[in-house]
């Protein structure tokens, strides 16, 4: 699956110049840890290691989020959650999040959180996100982008 989170930080890396074992030293995480997110497997990060690398590297990760309220999105810089330990499935569900706005539309995405879904027990996406369950809605992302049967 094409993740253009773990792409733009290699480009960034090569660009340096920078090995695996620099960028690892620099941002005080294991080699493999950059190697497993070169290789798109985004789950096994933790999120203060992806924020490590891409602090290191000088990227900033942000994602947009749109109000309940219609109006303006706000970007959530995701250093602020450094300290929410053990959520890898938010990292997850913003990294696949990304990978969906590479192939629709700003206004079919958000129409796509905000819509129920039967997949979801008739809840939208949005409303699990609001409630914090993250992984469900990775899932069906997941599943949405690798032609799994939903």
């Amino acid at each position: 699956m094409f993740c253009a989170v773990a792409d733009e930080l290699k480009r960034k890396r090569t660009r340096r110049n920078l090995s695996l074992g620099q960028l690892a030293r620099i941002a005080g995480v294991a080699v493999g840890m950059i190697e497993r997110l070169e290789a798109h497997k985004i789950g096994a990060a933790r999120l203060s290691d992806l924020l490590a690398v891409a602090e290191a590297l000088g990227v900033k990760l942000t994602v947009a989020v749109m109000p309940k309220a219609r109006g303006k999105s706000q970007l959530l810089d995701l250093a602020k959650m450094r300290s929410w330990r053990g959520k890898r499935a938010i990292v997850r569900t913003f990294i696949l999040l990304v990978c969906l706005c590479q192939i629709t539309t700003p206004t079919a995405l958000a129409a796509w959180l905000t819509q129920r879904n039967p997949e979801l027990d008739g809840h939208s996406p949005a409303d699990l996100l609001d409630k914090g369950q993250w992984k469900t809605v990775a899932g069906l992302i997941d599943d949405f982008l690798t032609g799994a049967p939903v």
